[in-house]
């Protein structure tokens, strides 16, 4: 009789996928193949491609990939400020203040830093703490833009100096604003753009090609009672090419183009067309606390439930409430009250807070911080209705439960408006009909979690199986997070580097192709391992890391992808090409759940050897490897994010 993983896996369904965010290519030959050079040929030059990187890890501070000079490199004959005064752009401003020189050209003048301020430096608005306030940058006719910078005004204008994305505007700085191109007829944030409780000076957005005559920036809100920007630059190429509204072909390159090692004959490489997203309508602005990832029903039964909540800030949250109720609570679309996070607690920056259905929930074992596992922070009893919806209120009284209450929701269409984003997710996928081991999740592909407004847009679905769900169809796992749990980590903490600088990342050792395979292990043709040296360069150690995985070119694939499963490794030493050798430590996939098809979508692979006895201090580097069964030859994607705690 046929196994029931051999079941799932048979069939060769086709899949349409459907995201914005450009994929990093990258290739792996077999063994022989391995050790000669990628040819340029084989590399799409679009300019979102993160160059020489096997693997891509998101850095959530900044997106784009961490160990990269810029989250989407210009190629040569690019970086074209096509904003700027000296290539035809103008400025205008909804109102500008009057005593002074803060005219809208100042913010196009080619001056980031603002070393004039209040004499053409720079644009401030003159409706005190009245907005929305905006500035509109008209370029020179119709262009094409990939990437967009902001800069506002820094702490100490009188002295100021180069910004940078780490820079702080703690005093006169942008809070919340949108990010806009003119795309069609009318105004549209661009990926990444909405942004809310702004900290920097410095803020870059980059994005696959737009076409567009002009760009704005809404304010919705700033400190000190104006809206100030310093400088908006916009680059584009020279010869950009104009983005196709059909499918198009992104980058990625296969892992065995010849596919000698497989019997197979040798055949032209094809890349895979997949529809690209569309640019989201502006919503409301990103609450501080997004539910992240939730179930409504597992392999427990209707019970095995759980809501995990996300902190999108940097900085702690402390539950409070404007009408003196206990808290914020929870709500299903029945009306009634799930759980209800107690005022004075705190959230930290970045961090998670878990409710379960404490009659069915079956994931209390996965894996959190040091010594602790996804246990809830709070418990509820009542069970989630299949197709219903949820909210997050920062209330606990009833009568208060309405929209302008509502921090996030989400759920199927079948849901009242109130407890959903957008249309909702349809019913009737396997999820709401079988216990299955699945979650909804939000797409982390940018770094950080998306929030548009719009369930479907926002979410995916993966289960353990690779079933169909109301978000999708991917092999993954539900990964809930708690108080104690790691939080994501970017570039001001760990710094990303080759396991041998001297080659490049698609050769040996930082990558390895084993063709020997292993059908047992998720690895029919064979392994691909890469290996990376992460270093601590914060101050404190750490004492808790992992990834997760926000992106793999897994089961369902389309034609012309890989099937790539993360599997459990080994620690073995390596030598580099200087004649040293290197410890690469292993990694674990960490369960439960049981996922005896691989690690897919939103799986964590643990980092073996860190923990409170054994941190990893300042200064300190760590080799691991991460370790990919290939079930199917042909191009691929790995992309995760570090989770980490001091």
């Amino acid at each position: 009789m046929k196994s029931k993983l051999a079941s799932v896996f048979s069939s060769r369904r086709f899949y349409l996928l459907l995201f914005f965010v450009a994929a990093l290519a990258f290739r792996i030959g077999t063994p022989v193949q391995s050790q000669t050079s990628t040819t340029q040929a084989a590399i799409d030059p679009k300019p979102y491609i993160c160059p020489d990187l096997g693997m891509c890890i998101m850095d959530p501070e900044g997106g784009g990939c961490m160990g990269t000079p810029c989250p989407y490199p210009l190629p040569t004959n690019c970086g074209i400020n096509v904003a700027a005064a000296a290539r035809g752009a103008t400025a205008t401003a909804s109102s500008v203040y009057v005593n002074g020189n803060y005219s809208p050209s100042g913010a196009i003048n080619g001056d980031r830093r603002g070393l004039n301020w209040g004499n053409g430096g720079g644009w401030n608005d003159n409706t005190r703490d009245i907005y929305p306030d905006w500035l509109q940058v008209d370029f020179n006719g119709v262009q094409v833009i990939n990437q967009i910078r902001l800069y506002t005004l820094q702490n100490d204008y009188t002295n100021p100096f180069e910004p940078t994305p780490a820079m702080t505007a703690e005093y006169y700085g942008l809070l919340d604003f949108e990010v806009q191109a003119w795309v069609g007829a009318q105004w549209v944030t661009v990926p990444g753009g909405s942004v809310v409780e702004n900290q920097n000076v410095m803020r870059v957005f980059s994005f696959p090609y737009i076409t567009t005559p002009k760009i704005r920036i809404l304010v919705t809100n700033a400190r000190n009672h104006f809206s100030r920007i310093v400088e908006v630059e916009a680059f584009s190429c020279a010869n950009a090419p104009v983005p196709d509204p059909t499918p198009v072909c992104l980058p990625l390159e296969s892992i065995d183009p010849c596919e000698i090692a497989t019997g197979r004959a040798c055949l032209a490489e094809s890349k895979p067309c997949i529809s690209p997203e569309p640019v989201p309508s502006p919503g409301q602005p990103n609450a501080p606390l997004i539910i992240s990832e939730f179930r409504f029903r597992g392999p427990g039964g209707a019970n095995d439930e759980f809501i995990e909540l996300f902190n999108t800030a940097p900085y702690p949250v402390n539950v409070s409430t404007a009408d003196g109720s206990a808290g914020w609570s929870v709500v299903g679309s029945d009306g009634a009250v799930r759980f209800t996070i107690p005022v004075g607690t705190v959230i930290p920056g970045n961090g998670h807070y878990l409710a379960v259905n404490s009659l069915g929930y079956t994931l209390g074992n996965y894996p959190a911080g040091n010594g602790t596992t996804a246990a809830g922070d709070t418990a509820y009893i009542l069970d989630i209705p299949d197709g219903g919806g949820i909210a997050l209120f920062k209330t606990s009284e009833p009568l208060n439960f309405t929209t302008p209450n509502r921090l996030d929701a989400a759920g199927y269409n079948t849901a009242p408006p109130l407890y959903r984003e957008g249309a909702g997710f349809p019913v009737g996928a396997a999820e709401s009909l079988y216990n299955i081991e699945y979650s909804f999740f939000r797409d982390l592909t940018s770094g950080s979690p998306r929030d548009t407004n719009d369930n479907i847009v926002d979410f995916k679905g993966a289960d353990t199986n690779g079933n169909n769900t109301g978000a999708g169809q991917r092999l993954g796992a539900p990964g809930p997070e708690n108080l104690s749990s790691p939080i994501p980590t970017g570039s001001s903490k760990i710094r990303v580097d080759l396991l041998d600088p001297a080659v490049t990342s698609d050769q040996p050792p930082n990558r390895v192709r084993d063709a020997t395979s292993d059908p047992g292990n998720n690895s029919a043709y064979g392994t691909m391992s890469i290996r990376r040296t992460l270093v601590n360069v914060s101050s404190q150690p750490i004492t808790r890391l992992r990834v997760r995985i926000i992106d793999i070119t897994g089961y369902p694939y389309i034609s012309g992808t890989s099937d790539i499963r993360a599997i459990s490794s080994t620690d073995l030493l390596v030598a580099r090409t200087d004649g040293s050798v290197v410890m690469v430590n292993g990694t674990t996939l960490e369960t439960p759940p049981a996922q005896i098809n691989g690690g897919g979508w939103n799986s964590t692979l643990s980092a073996n050897d860190i923990n409170l006895s054994s941190p990893l201090y300042p200064g300190q580097g760590y080799s691991l490897q991460f370790m990919l069964g290939v079930q199917q030859s042909g191009s691929f994607r790995f992309f995760i994010i570090i989770e980490a705690l001091p």
